[in-house]
C-alpha cells in the first residue's frame, strides 16, 4: 500500500459503495460527511483494480487502510502514534494529522477554491479520516522535518532508516527515472511515501499533495542539500510547475547540463 502497488482502488476515483443513506454517491470533499468508522465501513468492501504488484496506481484508500493498520497495532491513532513517533522526537510542536474537522487550529490558514472572473470561496473538508491527507503544519516545522534527512532523530535505526524510506520498492526496478514525473502521470519509481527520480544529472526525491483548497510540492536534491517546497492554500495553484523556473535557475548556477 506505501508503494501504491496493492491493487486498492482510490475512492476520490468516485467508484465502490459511497453512497449516502438515500442512496445517492457520496460527494468527497466538503459537501457530506463520514466518521471514520463509516467511512471504513465502506472503502472495506472495495473490490481490487488489479492483483497486487501488477501495476502502480496511486490509491489515497490504501494510505488511509495504513493509518487503521497503525491504530490496530499500536492502540493508538495515527494522530497520536506520529506524534509520538515522528512530531515529537523532532521537536515539531504545530504539525499533526487533523483527525477532526470541527477542532478550532489556530493560525490555520483556510483552502479556497476559485471561482470564475477571479472570485473565490472558502473550500476545506469535511473528512475526519487520515492518512492520505490532513496533516497541518508550519515552515519552521517543515525545516526540522527537512534536516531530519541529513540527522536522523526517528526510531534507533539513524541513517538505515532515511536509505530505506528513499529505496523504491522492487517493482520499479529496471524503470528509468530520467523522465519521469508524477504530476504529469508518467510512471515513477516509488519509495516510502517519495517519488526517487533523476533531473539534470542529480537524484531528486520530493511528492506532490493535494486536497480541497490546499496544494504542495515539496521536491529534494540530497547530493546539494537543496530544497524546493511551495504550499498554496488555493485550489487552481500548479505548485509543481510553479516551482520548475525557480528550481532550474538555482540549477543554472551550478552548471549542470540542461540534459543529462
Amino acid at each position: 500500500m506505501i508503494h501504491h502497488i496493492s491493487g486498492i482502488p482510490d475512492y476520490e476515483d468516485g467508484e465502490g459503495p459511497f453512497l449516502k443513506e438515500d442512496g445517492s454517491p457520496f460527494r468527497f470533499g466538503n459537501e457530506d460527511y463520514y466518521t471514520i468508522q463509516e467511512f471504513y465501513d465502506h472503502a472495506k468492501n472495495l473490490e481490487l483494480e488489479e492483483e497486487p504488484e501488477v501495476e502502480f496506481s496511486y490509491s489515497n484508500t490504501g494510505c488511509f487502510f495504513l493509518s487503521q493498520i497503525v491504530e490496530s497495532v499500536t492502540g493508538k491513532t495515527l494522530r497520536e502514534f506520529a506524534a509520538d513517533e515522528l512530531f515529537t522526537p523532532l521537536n515539531m510542536q504545530n504539525s499533526f494529522f487533523n483527525d477532526n474537522v470541527n477542532e478550532i487550529v489556530p493560525h490555520r490558514a483556510d483552502g479556497y477554491r476559485y471561482l470564475d472572473e477571479g472570485q473565490f470561496e472558502i473550500f476545506m473538508t469535511n473528512e475526519n479520516w487520515v492518512g492520505d491527507d490532513s496533516v497541518f503544519t508550519s515552515l519552521d516545522d517543515f525545516i526540522k522535518w527537512y534536516e531530519n534527512f541529513y540527522d536522523n532523530k526517528i526510531g534507533s535505526r539513524g541513517s538505515g532508516f532515511i536509505e530505506m524510506l528513499e529505496t523504491p520498492h522492487a517493482f520499479f526496478d529496471g524503470i528509468s527515472t530520467s523522465s519521469s514525473t508524477f504530476y504529469n502521470g508518467v510512471l515513477p519509481p516509488y519509495a516510502w511515501g517519495m517519488l526517487v527520480n533523476e533531473y539534470r544529472g542529480l537524484k531528486v526525491i520530493g511528492h506532490t499533495g493535494g486536497h480541497v483548497g490546499y496544494r504542495a510540492f515539496y521536491t529534494r536534491y540530497p547530493e546539494f542539500k537543496l530544497s524546493f517546497v511551495t504550499l498554496c492554500n488555493v485550489d487552481n495553484a500548479l505548485s509543481p510547475r510553479r516551482i520548475d523556473n525557480i528550481r532550474d535557475k538555482f540549477l543554472d548556477v551550478l552548471e549542470l547540463p540542461l540534459n543529462s
